[in-house]
């Protein structure tokens, strides 16, 4: 007996294994896209030949088996945090062009105090780059989950 499972173009010879039930007949393969898919069998029966094709049920999409249904929120999520990177990129470079004022947590903004600045500013950046780098792992954490 051969067996072969089609979807579209795509085919691929399966192994059967009988079930202890008499009569009842099982392979394994889990198929990945919705749509019909169609069983051929083929064997040869004293000389007989038989060769036919049988449609099995649709596959559909593991969506009507959610619960709690999850929606689009993934892409949201996906968006906000874009959204979150572009804004902390463009505070770095306003900060680094000078353009945003970096105050000292006492709010002089005097030159007079150079050491304070430069440390605020470095911490800042730090800062903005712990921000980042976690906002790259919530990004990383969000693909894997899928």
């Amino acid at each position: 007996l051969e067996v072969v499972a089609m979807y579209g173009g795509a085919t691929k010879k399966i192994d059967i294994n009988s079930d202890p039930r008499p009569g009842y007949y099982f392979s394994p393969i889990i198929p990945t896209k919705t749509g019909t898919y169609v069983v051929e069998l083929s064997v040869s029966i004293d000389d007989v030949l038989v060769d036919v094709q049988i449609p099995i049920e649709d596959v559909e999409s593991t969506s009507i088996l959610d619960f709690p249904v999850t929606g689009d929120s993934s892409q949201t999520d996906i968006s906000a945090i874009k959204n979150a990177i572009s804004s902390l990129q463009q505070d770095i470079s306003k900060l680094e062009s000078g353009e945003t004022p970096i105050t000292s947590t006492n709010g002089n903004d005097n030159d007079d105090d150079d050491d304070d600045d430069g440390t605020a500013y470095n911490f800042a950046v730090f800062a903005l780059s712990i921000a980042g780098a976690a906002i790259i792992l919530a990004i990383i954490a969000l693909l894997k989950r899928k």
